[in-house]
């Protein structure tokens, strides 16, 4: 099929745990959204992902997307970019997402060739958790957010995110309050403080780091 101009927008992904057998892997390869090669001019927007084991959001040889206002919440990695031989990554926008991981990494870029920066531009988002680099001139590095800033010359207006997030998730079509936060029909927000008991809210759903 068609994997250019398209629009994922709104949706919400959690605990996708994915398994190894029948693999060769030693842990699972599960992804919440997933931009496979010859994916082009897609639009990700205002989607949340949720305890995925590998990634929230992987690109792989995908050119020209934009990927806005995202939130990709407790994942290995909760987004990851990824080159594979006879391949390049760019002309991709990230813009306004939240990538929140404590035991894992908020970003990865992996190459197989010394492409590392090239992957397109990147700002105004907000991380919890390291960035992890490989490419064969670097082999594999892992920055703070500053670091990365540094290496790349982007997300020079992103923010690294407070510890002690809890994302609370609305899957429903009406909008919902917790302690006077709005979550918003089919959305979620990063909410800090005190966490009231999920049974006195109908539907919402609470993820903790």
């Amino acid at each position: 099929p068609n994997a250019s101009s398209r629009l994922i927008d709104g949706n919400i992904i959690t605990n996708v745990i994915g398994g190894t057998a029948g693999t060769n892997h030693s842990n699972s390869r599960s992804v919440g959204i997933y931009l496979d090669e010859v994916a082009e001019n897609v639009t990700v927007s205002n989607n949340t992902t949720a305890n995925i084991s590998f990634a929230g959001l992987k690109l792989h040889k995908a050119n020209n997307n934009t990927i806005t206002d995202n939130t990709f919440f407790n994942s290995n990695y909760c987004i990851e970019l990824f080159n594979s031989s006879g391949s390049n990554l760019y002309g991709n926008s990230f813009r306004r997402n939240k990538a929140y991981s404590v035991s894992g990494y908020a970003l990865r870029i992996g190459s197989v060739v010394n492409n590392n920066t090239t992957f397109g531009t990147a700002d105004s988002n907000s991380y919890a958790g390291l960035i992890t680099t490989n490419q064969p001139s670097t082999g594999t590095v892992i920055r703070t957010l500053a670091g990365w800033q540094a290496f790349t010359g982007q997300d020079l207006n992103s923010t690294v995110a407070a510890a002690g997030a809890t994302l609370l998730i609305n899957p429903t079509n009406v909008a919902a309050y917790v302690s006077g936060v709005l979550i918003p029909a089919w959305g979620s927000v990063l909410y800090y403080g005190s966490t009231p008991s999920t049974n006195r809210i109908k539907g919402i759903r609470f993820y903790q780091l």
